[in-house]
Parts: structure tokens; C-alpha cells; sequence
């Protein structure tokens, strides 16, 4: 199934980039079929422009103005050359000067797009003022463009000023454009009604709309133009040539007027709307790829899983690369990519397939992120819109985490209660502030001071307590365990108490870790002694047996003395490793059916010797019918042997024991009672620690061992061990848990009997 997924998903992965890439041809070609059918269909060149025509209006002037400079060889004022003189009609030194500022003024407007053009002044009698080496006319050839000026240029504009002042376009050549020519030749006429003359141009650009005067003669102003007289004197007898490059250099104001002008041409022709639906269609086919898992071979379900929030900035960002896009393509369809690239590369005849290639790529790229985000975001449609914005956003698993907390509080907390009620009154404390205006703030500024002195003296006893429990934490560290936290601490109580705890539990510890380190050293003394004991009497009696004087007798005797010791040494040093075994969990219990109260009785039968020789009298309280456990019958056994022989060591002769089995809550428990010879003053804990023994003067035969054997055999066969002194009366009391199995055995058992 694994297998499967992979080779589905590779597939689907596979399949988009082929969408990808075949739309990402497409649009390549639909940029350049685009942008040709603009030019034969769009009337948007820049040449057709009414602000452009102007533009070219006012260099006319401007332009014959400097020639004039250059031919007369002097500076002068452009009131000078284009203002009437005369004291009828005539502009004042004001007005003159008000002329000469907004002459300035075109001078500089018309300089970045002249910059970018060729252009020439040719005057009377050869006269000729150009930015360039050669003539520009050579290109004007009876009425027309060379062929050589059509692949030269892009665009040959002829005016001339005949003898009456009157300005009219003699040719114009617009890059083969039918209908771009046929309305600028419309526009061109405007040329010939007067529309561009300085008298109009004056007047829309704030100067000149009053100054005509009437009364003005033919003779007082020669080559007046329109109707009445004027107060501005028009150029004559000079030809004006206008010239814009196929390549415009790309730091003009020119280029970019061009540049916004042809990026027209795709806009209308509707190329950035056939992109737009082109990465739609790509986003709608992959979703429909990524939720049908059945066209390429996937489970069902499995989709990309990136954040919902992650997918939309994506998104975003595709968006407004279709904006940038655009851009990019009308840089590559116009030429200007191809001819940058034959500058830097020497690829003079791939350079525009090289631009075109790159064009292909970064649409291909836009088309892949589109895609991508598509594959992220078909998660919304596989697994529904809840469980989709419930674990794939950041505002969804937000909200959702914010409901589980609010579903989960409790509203009968008190704490919860006041903290609702404190939100409740600081809300409508803010609303009410922000119903009175511009007051609110003040409003809002005391209740901002008295709510800051309110949480201050809060934040300082919470300081406070907090300090005093660091404090107590730390004198606890360095040993100080009587220290009790006493006093109201609020937030911190719990912790108060906990600390109490801890305090406590690490007093005990230590006084448990004390005893333990007694405990040892007094197991290293008893041990000592009571190893010491037999063997020094051992090495004694063998030392008098050296003595050959010796009568078979005393021989006799010191031998049975020496067995004796030997026998207590022996039985002392196998009671010590019982006990540790049983202390470390190294020794193996064969748990098996045992009959308790039988076992008890053979054990009396046993010690009947010990019992009858004691002084003590023994009272029996055992059950009829068997009391049926799993248990290890030589250890059970050795438990009560320990318990009856140290009733017989240290119990008060002349006194009664007993000795009793009962059943109890699905538990056999045993108990044995005597009364002690010593007086017990020892916690009752303490008698079950190794060579703890009643008879502190350790004249007894005992190990001290018997009760930690009993008490770790017992707890080994999941029994319980405990020790209880009243006065001199010594208790012992050890249960275990009943057998189940065998309950239909002992029933028939008993009724035999």
C-alpha cells in the first residue's frame, strides 16, 4: 500500500509540473501574439498622446531659441525673440519676466524627452542647429522616410513655420501602425488649426490667457495670428526634425514614457486577464488532481499538510507576481531583455530566444508556486472545512485550543468566580469611559492610576510571600529542619504546606539514615561479640585439652562443651547469612500447599522439649479443619520455631503463652502472646533489626536474629509481620492470604473427618 502511495503521489507531482509547463509555454506565446496584435490594433503609442504633441509643440520654440542664440551668436531673453515690442499692446517688464520664468519652465520639461530623440533646426540660407554630427533631413526624401530612417527609427516627425508664422506638420512616419497613424494624423491637423501655437500654450500653462490686445494693426504686428491681433511673435522660415531611435536609452524620461505607453498594449489586449484565468485554471486542476486520488493511483485523504495561513501567503504572493509578471513579459516582447543580453553575452543572434526562455521560466515558476499552494490547500476539500482549519491553522488550532479551556473551566472555582467578576466590572469601567468622549481619557488615566496601585499592592504580597518561602526553602537546604512556615501566605498556601511536608519527610529521612548508621555500628558490635563468644571459648577448651594431665572425664566434658560452641558458632553464622539473604531478595521460596495449622502443630511437637523445660505453659487455639496456604513449609516452619523458642528464652517463667489460628477476611492469621522476663522499653520496630535482642545483657543463648528472620521469611510469602508491646506483654501477629484452588479439596477433607 505504501508502494502504491509513493508512486501515486510521484505521478500527481509529475503531472502538475507538465501543467505547469505547458501553460507557462502558452502564455509565453500569447505574450508575444499579444503584444503584435496591440500594435496593429491600439492607437496608445505614446506619438499619439495629446501631452506628447505638446511636448513637441513647446521644444519647437524652445529649440528655435537656442538656434537663434547659436546663429546670432548672443544670449538673449526668450521675451526678446517671441514678445511684441511697441507701446500699444505691449506685455510690461513684469509680464515679460512672468514669460521668460515659464519659457524656463519648458525648457526643462522638454529636455529629458529630447535628451532621448534626435532632433535638428534648419533655418535660411543652410542654416542648421542639431544634437547630432550628420543631417538629419538626408532621411527625409521627398515627402517621406527612406527605407534606411524606417529601419533606423521608430518614429520621424517634420514641422515647419512658413513666412506667415503659421506651424504645420510637411510628414510623419509612426513604425508602420495603420491605425496608430490615422489618429495621429487627426491629431497632426490640430497643428494646422492653430491648437499648438504659443499664444495657446500660454494659456494652459497659467500665463497669457488676458494678455491679447485689441487694436493691434497688421503693420504694428506682422504675422499676427487667428483673430485680432497678438502680443506674441511666432517663428518663421525655419523646419524643425523630430527623431526617436528604435532603441531609446534606458535612463531617459522617454524610455519610461514608452515603456507605460506599449505596457497599454498588452493591458488591451487582454493578456493580463488570459494570465489571470491560465493560473486559475492550473490552481482548479490541481485541486481536482490532489482530491481525486483515483486518477493517479493514491489513498484517499492523503494530501500535503501545511498551514492554512502558510498556503494564503502563498497565494498572496502569486498574486502580485501576476502583476510582476506582466511587467517582465512586456520587457521581453518590446526587445529590451534581448538587447541587454547581446550587450553582456555574446549571443547577438539567441539573445531574444535567451529572453524568451527566461520568460518561459519564471512563468513556469509562478505557475509551480500556484500549483503548490493549490496541492496544499486540497486538504480543505478532502477532509471538510472543519477538521481542515481545526489542525492545519494556526487560528483555527488556536480558537480550538481557547474552546477547550473555556469548556473546561469551572465556573463554580471561586477563584474563577472572582476573576469573572473583576473582568466584568473593568469592562463596563472601560465602556462607560468610552462613552463620555473626549473625558474618557481622563476618565481612563485615574482608573489606569488606581487599578496600578491596586495590582502594586497585590504584586508586593505575593513579593513578599513568595521571598519568605525562598527564604524557608533555603534555611531548609542548609539543614534547618525544625523550621515550621507558619502565617497566611494566599496563592502560595499550598505550597506552604507542602514545604511542611517535605520539611517533615526530610526530618525523617535523616533521623532514619541516623538510626541506620547506629544500627550498623551496632551490628558490627554485636556481631563481634557474639562471633567472639563461642570462639573464644572454643580456643579455650582446646587450649586444656593440650594439658595431658586431664582425666578421660574431664576430657569427656571439655569435648561436649566444645561441641556445644561449636554448634552455636555454627547455627550463629547460618542464622547471619539466612538473614542477609533474605535482607538482599536472594533466597528462593518453594511455595507449595500448606496446611497452617498442622504445620503449627508439628512445630509444638518438635520444641515439646524446649516447651516442657522452660517454665512456661502453652495454650494451643488451632482450627479442626485444615487452613490450606501457599507457602514454603521449611521456611514457615523455621518463623514459628524462632517465635516459640524466643518465648522460651525470654518469657517470665511461672506465666502462660498463647498460641492461636484463626481465619479472618480471606486471611489466616496467627498470633503469639507471652509475657516478658526483661522489661521492654525498646520500640516495638526494633526488635525485628538484627541482634536486637530482649535480655540486653546478652547472657541468653539467643542471636538476636530470630525475630529478623521470622519477620523477612514472612514478608518474602506475601505475609505480614507485626510486633505489638502492652507493659511486659510481648504480641507477635503474622498473617497471610488464604488458597483459593484448593477450597473444593479441603471441604471434602473435612467432611471425611
Amino acid at each position: 500500500m505504501d508502494t502504491r502511495w509513493n508512486r501515486g503521489n510521484h505521478l500527481r507531482r509529475m503531472l502538475c509540473g507538465l501543467l505547469a509547463a505547458a501553460s507557462a509555454l502558452l502564455m509565453t506565446v500569447a505574450a508575444a501574439n499579444r503584444y503584435q496584435l496591440g500594435l496593429q490594433r491600439s492607437s496608445s503609442a505614446i506619438y499619439n498622446q495629446d501631452w506628447f504633441l505638446e511636448r513637441i509643440a513647446m521644444s519647437a520654440y524652445t529649440l528655435n531659441w537656442h538656434a537663434q542664440q547659436q546663429w546670432q551668436h548672443r544670449t538673449m531673453l526668450p521675451s526678446e525673440l517671441y514678445c511684441a515690442s511697441g507701446e500699444q499692446g505691449g506685455l510690461t517688464e513684469e509680464e515679460r519676466s512672468e514669460f521668460d520664468s515659464m519659457f524656463y519652465n519648458w525648457d526643462a520639461m522638454v529636455g529629458s524627452e529630447l535628451d532621448a530623440m534626435r532632433w535638428a533646426v534648419a533655418g535660411e540660407d543652410g542654416k542648421w542647429y542639431s544634437n547630432l554630427q550628420i543631417d538629419l533631413d538626408a532621411d527625409w526624401q521627398d515627402g517621406e522616410l527612406t527605407q534606411d530612417g524606417k529601419e533606423q527609427y521608430q518614429y520621424y516627425l517634420v514641422l515647419q513655420f512658413d513666412e506667415n508664422g503659421m506651424m504645420q506638420p510637411l510628414g510623419f512616419y509612426g513604425g508602420g501602425r495603420p491605425l496608430a497613424e490615422s489618429k495621429h494624423q487627426g491629431l497632426l491637423w490640430q497643428f494646422r488649426t492653430t491648437e499648438y501655437t504659443l499664444e495657446q500654450l500660454a494659456g494652459r500653462t497659467g500665463f497669457g490667457q488676458d494678455i491679447a490686445v485689441e487694436g493691434y494693426s497688421d503693420d504694428a504686428l506682422p504675422a499676427a495670428v487667428g483673430d485680432g491681433a497678438s502680443c506674441f511673435v511666432q517663428p518663421r522660415q525655419i523646419t524643425l526634425y523630430y527623431a526617436i531611435p528604435r532603441v531609446v536609452d534606458t535612463d531617459s524620461g522617454l524610455y519610461q514614457s514608452l515603456y507605460y505607453a506599449d505596457g497599454t498594449l498588452l493591458e488591451v489586449t487582454g493578456y493580463p486577464a488570459i494570465l489571470s484565468i491560465c493560473v486559475l485554471v492550473v490552481v482548479g486542476a490541481v485541486i481536482l488532481l490532489w482530491t481525486r486520488p483515483r486518477l493517479a493511483g493514491a489513498q484517499q485523504g492523503e494530501t500535503a499538510g501545511h498551514s492554512f495561513e502558510f498556503v494564503v501567503g502563498g497565494l498572496i504572493l502569486v498574486f502580485f507576481a501576476i502583476g510582476a509578471e506582466i511587467k517582465f513579459a512586456l520587457f521581453v516582447v518590446r526587445g529590451d531583455l534581448g538587447r541587454w543580453l547581446a550587450q553582456i553575452l555574446p549571443l547577438q543572434q539567441a539573445s531574444d530566444r535567451l529572453a524568451y526562455g527566461l520568460l518561459w521560466i519564471t512563468l513556469f515558476l509562478l505557475l509551480c508556486a500556484a500549483a503548490f499552494c493549490a496541492a496544499q490547500l486540497s486538504g480543505l476539500f478532502v477532509i471538510g472545512p472543519r477538521r481542515y482549519f481545526a489542525t492545519r491553522s494556526w487560528i483555527g488550532r488556536g480558537v480550538c485550543a481557547l474552546w477547550r479551556r473555556m469548556t473546561r473551566l469551572d465556573l463554580t472555582e471561586p477563584g474563577t468566580k472572582t476573576l469573572l467578576r473583576l473582568l466584568g466590572v473593568n469592562f463596563l469601567i472601560l465602556s462607560v469611559c468610552c462613552t463620555v468622549w473626549v473625558f474618557g481619557i481622563f476618565a481612563l488615566l485615574v482608573y489606569s492610576l488606581i487599578l496600578f496601585a491596586l495590582l502594586h499592592k497585590r504584586y508586593e504580597r505575593i513579593r513578599q510571600n513568595y521571598m519568605a518561602l525562598l527564604d524557608a526553602a533555603d534555611r531548609m537546604a542548609q539543614g534547618e529542619l525544625d523550621l515550621q512556615i507558619e502565617g497566611e501566605m494566599g496563592l502560595f498556601n499550598p505550597l506552604k504546606e507542602k514545604l511542611n511536608q517535605v520539611r517533615s519527610g526530610f526530618k525523617k529521612a535523616v533521623e532514619t539514615e541516623l538510626r541506620s548508621r547506629n544500627m550498623k555500628t551496632e551490628l558490627i558490635t554485636n556481631v563481634s561479640h557474639d562471633l567472639k563468644t563461642p570462639l573464644t571459648a572454643i580456643i579455650t577448651y582446646v587450649d586444656l585439652l593440650k594439658d595431658e594431665t586431664l582425666t578421660a572425664e574431664q576430657r569427656r566434658e571439655y569435648v561436649l562443651t566444645l561441641e556445644r560452641k561449636s554448634l552455636r558458632l555454627k547455627q550463629l553464622i547460618e542464622d547471619l547469612f539466612e538473614v542477609s539473604k533474605a535482607a538482599t531478595g536472594n533466597l528462593a521460596m518453594q511455595l507449595a500447599q500448606v496446611d497452617l495449622a498442622e504445620l503449627m502443630r508439628q512445630v509444638g511437637y518438635e520444641l515439646e522439649d524446649a516447651i516442657c523445660g522452660c517454665g512456661i505453659e502453652f495454650r494451643w487455639s488451632l482450627p479442626d479443619h485444615p487452613v490450606l496456604l501457599q507457602l514454603d513449609g521449611q521456611r514457615t516452619s523455621r518463623i514459628f520455631e524462632n517465635l516459640i523458642l524466643n518465648i522460651t528464652k525470654y518469657g517470665l517463667r511461672g506465666t502462660r503463652a498463647y498460641l492461636s489460628l484463626r481465619e479472618e477476611e480471606g486471611r489466616a492469621v496467627a498470633t503469639l502472646k507471652n509475657i516478658s522476663a526483661a522489661e521492654l522499653d525498646l520500640d516495638p520496630n526494633q526488635l525485628t533489626e538484627r541482634f536486637v535482642r530482649g535480655d540486653r545483657s546478652r547472657n541468653t543463648e539467643g542471636s538476636g536474629l530470630g525475630l529478623a528472620i521470622a519477620k523477612s521469611f514472612t514478608e518474602m510469602q506475601n505475609g505480614r509481620f507485626g510486633i505489638t508491646l502492652d507493659g511486659d506483654l510481648f504480641k507477635v501477629e503474622l498473617s497471610w492470604p488464604l488458597s483459593q484452588e484448593p477450597a473444593a479439596g479441603a471441604q471434602e477433607k473435612r467432611e471425611e473427618e
